[in-house]
């Protein structure tokens, strides 16, 4: 995931772009890889892991009654932590995973999934999801959901930066 993260640095570095990251399934992992190159803190202004609706509600802004009707596992609420961890951070672009990272009995979850988004700012100060999905996973490990979802929201978030790179140079 180095390389990924290494792409992602070169491209925030030189637009001189801001980045945060609220999350769950992933429980750190995510800020982990970020900050795992070196000069990390020139683009990434933090992060928080958020494991339960009322911290969601409080520190994110998730609405919480759809929160509680899905077990805060949506594309919606991963659409609400990306925006709201831009706001806490004041970042341009903010990164938000949520899901079931194993089989969950109890909320009768036997093939485990989750979502993810991201969202950019715009110059008007509101901004847009410029990428999401909803991923299922092929494993019952959770550690191995966990580093799989990692990797492919870091991969979207190279891929998107790329794409505004290159339209940028296009012009």
């Amino acid at each position: 995931m180095k390389g990924i993260v290494e792409r992602i640095k070169k491209i925030m570095d030189g637009e001189k772009w801001s980045l945060a990251i609220a999350e769950s399934i992933t429980t750190g992992n995510l800020q982990a890889q970020i900050g795992s190159v070196s000069d990390a803190s020139s683009f990434f202004k933090g992060g928080i892991t958020v494991y339960n609706l009322g911290q969601k509600v409080k520190h994110l802004g998730v609405e919480e009654l759809h929160a509680k009707k899905c077990d805060c596992v949506s594309d919606q609420v991963a659409s609400e932590m990306a925006k709201g961890v831009c706001q806490l951070f004041n970042s341009l672009i903010g990164i938000a995973t949520t899901g079931y990272a194993e089989p969950y009995a109890e909320q009768k979850i036997y093939d485990p999934y989750a979502y993810y988004a991201i969202w950019v700012r715009d110059d008007t100060g509101t901004g847009k999801i410029v990428a999401r999905e909803q991923i299922m996973f092929d494993s019952k490990n959770r550690i191995t959901n966990q580093l799989r979802l990692t990797e492919v929201v870091l991969e979207a978030l190279a891929t998107y930066l790329e794409s505004v790179q290159n339209l940028k140079a296009n012009l």
